[in-house]
């Protein structure tokens, strides 16, 4: 038999019976064996081991979890035994049943995959992930050791990396009772062990991993002792300092993490057969963060790169330990390598080393680093500024194939905004092409964005784009308008969203606005015109928000009434409210260019009593003729006819209207004292 899996339980049926379905495939297609010992249950988790071996027997605690695991050992067949808990559920197996199917299994004498620890049972978004050594080639005389946080010995190597995953649920407590039973239980048995035992460094590990889930005192205090305890081999030792500068860092004493990181490559330099131990890659990426925070950049970046170097030897098996407890536990781990990156990728940037960014960015897998937290648009952000300092846009294929919509969606925009810097060379273009091939009106988007800066002339390949497409790519009317080409191409169409348009355009291009006034009327169909109207309409809205002058896009609005009145040779009885409010709009312009600013004013007048959505731009203009220095006299006589219109409204009876106008009047002349007489005359109707 090659392989003989064993396991202790005790009271798992929440988890059980999933944690065997998922070792199933490896039991029907590995020569195994399963092997289950149970120490008291009391629900039904016998019963639920028994549908998937006759292997069951009853182990009676003696509060040594070291006992109960040998008590598998003993009974195991297999060439090769591999443990695990009833918690633990495999997402994926196929590399282990390859490993033993191959031969390869011949070739080492232990192996290890992933647990990712779960501590959050919403969505299993939040977890920590760490190499573990669970399968070992049995020999004579290997046991495990230990109470608590048992291992086994002696350790063998080489050590084979495996790919697979296990999911670890036993960190989502149901309540807050079961997790202190289950640190208290380990707790207390350590302590046992301390005031009955010779003290050993393994000892003193294991407490300060036990007691650094409630104290990092005592983390700290235990690993201080461990150090100074003469029992223990060189690999503890390693181990030991490991917790001790995880402390510090954890605590944020950067400077004593650094202290403690020299002295354990001082202590450690005799075990490093091959250069390096695991624990190595913690340390590196303790010093490189540590560094970071006291404002030193360069050895941050020295030291990440060591980092970097040794977690590529332990991915690919050419790092091990000679002790398998000791693999890195803290942070050279799969589920934090996305966050170092990200750490190195910041220093980088600020340093200006970009080509460094790109390289080690790589590193970092795509799906998981961009996991949708509060840094993901800090991080494509970040990406896209590598590749444009780079010129090297390769990585985009990557990001738009495995990301999700909203990526896609900055990817894009990214892309077009490429084009528009003129980063783009031809190559690039056809990348980005290639890459959103299945989306044919982005593509003739890039090619109409390569037109318009190649050639000042993108009408025609505007035109091959799809009604979808002009609507949903907003600045191919920026292009057009500032090609002074026929905008009836878009503005023709019924649905197409000119108040997004507009907040588009404005945040896109600085000088949207100035484009927009002075876009030449004559070059556009009839077609368009209606369209023009509601564009300049939405951009004076728009630049309302903004606090800028919209004279001009008035201007623009009028016009482009009289031009409709023309073009269809319209009577005033055939104006829509819209329309006539334009036209208006354009004798108040022209009234104002002469000076005329009683005509002006009853044309603004006229305006909002036909067209009140106009409200918001006759108060504009109102108070740009205010600001005209003008005689008294003169202004005296324009507010009087303000003031006829308002009681010829109200004894016609257009109360509403008259209130309208109103509180119009008193925005513009606030100190009128004539104002209480009308508001009260339009109350008492």
């Amino acid at each position: 038999m090659v392989l003989s899996i064993g396991m202790i339980v005790k009271n798992e049926e929440q988890y059980i019976d999933r944690c065997l379905s998922a070792l199933k495939p490896i039991l029907d297609n590995v020569d195994s064996e399963l092997i289950i010992a149970d120490t008291g249950s009391t629900d039904n988790t016998v019963e639920i081991a028994k549908k998937y071996t006759d292997n069951v027997f009853y182990f009676e605690w003696i509060n040594d979890f070291a006992a109960a695991r040998n008590s598998t050992v003993e009974r195991a067949k297999g060439e090769w035994y591999m443990f695990l808990d009833a918690d633990e559920i495999f997402e994926s197996c196929d590399d282990i049943i390859s490993f033993f199917n191959s031969g390869m299994y011949k070739s080492y004498k232990a192996a290890s995959y992933t647990i990712k620890n779960y501590t959050n049972s919403e969505d299993y978004s939040i977890f920590g992930s760490f190499v573990v050594s669970r399968l070992f080639c049995l020999e004579p005389g290997m046991k495990f050791v230990g109470c608590v946080h048992e291992a086994m010995r002696p350790c063998l190597y080489p050590i084979k990396g495996l790919r697979d995953v296990c999911g670890h649920y036993g960190y989502l407590y149901n309540n807050k009772e079961v997790k202190e039973k289950k640190y208290k239980r380990n707790s207390e048995l350590l302590l046992k062990r301390l005031e009955t035992e010779t003290p050993s460094k393994l000892l003193y590990l294991q407490l300060a991993q036990t007691f650094a889930l409630d104290s990092e005192d005592k983390r700290r205090e235990y690993s201080q002792q461990g150090l100074e305890c003469p029992e223990g081999n060189e690999f503890v030792q390693a181990a030991v300092y490991n917790e001790l500068i995880y402390h510090y860092y954890k605590t944020m004493q950067w400077q004593k993490a650094l202290d403690e990181s020299e002295n354990y490559f001082k202590e450690t330099q005799t075990i490093r057969a091959d250069g390096h131990l695991m624990t190595d890659a913690d340390v590196a990426l303790y010093r490189a963060i540590c560094y970071k925070n006291l404002g030193k950049n360069k050895e941050s970046t020295e030291e990440f790169k060591k980092f970097f170097a040794l977690y590529d030897d332990i991915e690919s098996g050419k790092l091990f330990s000679n002790d398998v407890l000791f693999n890195p536990l803290k942070v050279a781990i799969k589920g934090h390598i996305n966050a170092a990156v990200f750490i190195f990728v910041s220093t980088c940037m600020e340093e200006k080393e970009y080509e460094a960014a790109a390289e080690y960015l790589k590193k970092a897998d795509i799906l998981t680093y961009y996991v949708r937290d509060d840094n993901f648009n800090e991080k494509l952000n970040a990406d896209f500024e590598i590749m444009r300092q780079t010129r090297n846009y390769r990585r985009t294929q990557a990001l738009y194939n495995q990301l999700g919509d909203e990526a896609k969606r900055l990817l894009r925009m990214f892309m077009r905004r490429e084009a528009e810097l003129g980063n783009t060379s031809p190559e690039v273009n056809d990348l980005f092409r290639k890459i959103v091939k299945n989306e044919p009106d982005f593509a003739r988007l890039l090619d109409t964005v390569k037109e318009h800066f190649a050639s000042g002339n993108c009408l025609e390949k505007a035109k091959k784009l799809t009604e979808n497409g002009l609507c949903k790519y907003y600045e191919i009317l920026y292009y057009l308008l500032s090609e002074k080409q026929d905008i009836s191409l878009i503005t023709a169409i019924g649905n197409y969203n000119f108040k997004s348009s507009v907040n588009f355009n404005s945040d896109a291009f600085e000088d949207f606005y100035e484009v927009l006034e002075n876009y030449p009327i004559e070059n556009i169909s009839a077609s368009g015109l209606n369209g023009l109207l509601n564009l300049t309409e939405a951009a004076m809205e728009h630049a309302l928000q903004e606090n800028r002058d919209i004279e001009a896009l008035f201007s623009l609005w009028g016009m482009t009434g009289l031009t409709i009145c023309e073009v269809n040779n319209l009577g005033a009885d055939e104006l829509s409210g819209q329309l006539f409010g334009a036209v208006m709009g354009a004798e108040a312009v022209n009234e104002k260019a002469q000076g005329n600013f009683k005509d002006c004013l009853n044309a603004l007048t006229a305006l909002v009593r036909q067209y009140p959505s106009a409200k918001p731009f006759v108060l504009a203009m109102s108070n740009k003729i205010q600001q005209k220095t003008q005689p008294a006299n003169e202004m005296e006589a324009l507010a009087a006819e303000f003031k006829r219109n308002i009681r010829m409204l109200i004894s016609n009876g257009e109360l509403e209207q008259a209130g309208q106008l109103l509180a119009e009047y008193k925005k513009i002349m606030p100190n009128d004292s004539e104002t209480a007489e009308l508001e009260q005359a339009i109350n008492n109707q």
